[in-house]
This record gives C-alpha cells, sequence and structure tokens, in this order.
C-alpha cells in the first residue's frame, strides 16, 4: 500500500510540475520565441504554427524569408523549438499517466504513452524539414513531407488531449458513482 501510496504521489507532484511549465512556457516562452523568431526572420510568417499547410504555402511562406532570415528560422526551430516539443510531452505524457490511474489494459496504456512521443517526432521532423526548405534546399519532397509531419504533429497532440479528457470523465463518472452507492 505504501508503495502505490508514493507512486501516485510522484505521479501527482510530476503533473503540477509539468502544468507549471506548460503555463510558464505558454505564457512566456512561446511568445518570447515567437518575437525572437521574427526579429531573426525578418517576418511574422511561420508555417509550424499553422496547423494544415500546403506544400505550395510552405513555398510561399519560404519565398518571404532571405538567407538571413532562413537561417534565423533555422535557428530557432533547432533552440527554442527543441525545449517546447519537451514541455508538451512531459505535460501530456504526465497528465496521461495520471488521467489513467486505474486503467487495468498494461497494452493499451504503453499504447497512449506512444501518443505524446509521435507528436514531439513529428514537430521535430516538421521543423527539420521546414528549415532545410528555408536554408535552401527547395524541393517539392520536402515541403510535401514537412506539411505531412505538420498534420500528424498536430493529429497527436489532439489525440493526447482527447485521452486525457476522456479518462477524466471517466474518473468522474466512477467517483459518482461510488458517491452515489454510498448514500
Amino acid at each position: 500500500m505504501k508503495i502505490i501510496d508514493s507512486i501516485r504521489k510522484s505521479d501527482t507532484k510530476r503533473f503540477i510540475i509539468s502544468l507549471g511549465l506548460f503555463i510558464a512556457a505558454m505564457v512566456w516562452f512561446l511568445p518570447l520565441m515567437k518575437h525572437y523568431t521574427i526579429i531573426l526572420s525578418g517576418t511574422t510568417h511561420f508555417p509550424d504554427t499553422d496547423m494544415w499547410y500546403s506544400a505550395l504555402d510552405l513555398k510561399i511562406i519560404s519565398g518571404l524569408y532571405d538567407v538571413r532570415g532562413g537561417l534565423g528560422y533555422a535557428f530557432t526551430r533547432f533552440t527554442f523549438d527543441l525545449i517546447w516539443p519537451l514541455i508538451y510531452y512531459f505535460f501530456l505524457s504526465s497528465s496521461l499517466n495520471l488521467a489513467m490511474k486505474g486503467f487495468n489494459s498494461l497494452s493499451l496504456k504503453k499504447i497512449y504513452k506512444l501518443i505524446p512521443l509521435l507528436a514531439v517526432v513529428f514537430d521535430i521532423t516538421e521543423n527539420t524539414l521546414c528549415s532545410v526548405h528555408f536554408i535552401g534546399l527547395k524541393l517539392d519532397q520536402i515541403a510535401v513531407a514537412a506539411s505531412i509531419s505538420s498534420g500528424l504533429k498536430w493529429i497527436f497532440i489532439f489525440i493526447s488531449f482527447a485521452l486525457i479528457i476522456f479518462h477524466l470523465i471517466i474518473w468522474i463518472v466512477n467517483l459518482l458513482i461510488r458517491k452515489y452507492k454510498k448514500t
């Protein structure tokens, strides 16, 4: 019993820390990153903040960047934009872990834990492909792959949030059922 209680407490602590980091990043870090990217790139158009964009959209946006702007964009993708996916991964994975307490299917738990990780993988893939495209290797295949990576990133982020909400609803219903049975 003591081991289970200590695991629950550590899951709660991990969630609280990840929530604090996530909120701080949303309020402070991301606006700072956007401002810095605008200064370095010389434009306010960034493909990776859009949920969906086509290869043509990427080509149009990259046409707005000069060499300095393309390098500035790439610099921010490989500095700031490596930190942000780690923050949202920590938040999503710890939220899913906490929301799935009492969920008995070990195989589903393993799959659930992969979903935020896949979002991060596709996010970093998108950043890499966009950076390569903006720096000068403007191949159609790179633009298409970046577009697909962006869509998949957002799909896995939305699935993660949907699973968290789903398990919170189940937890609340179970709590209400237990409370109702006691009365």
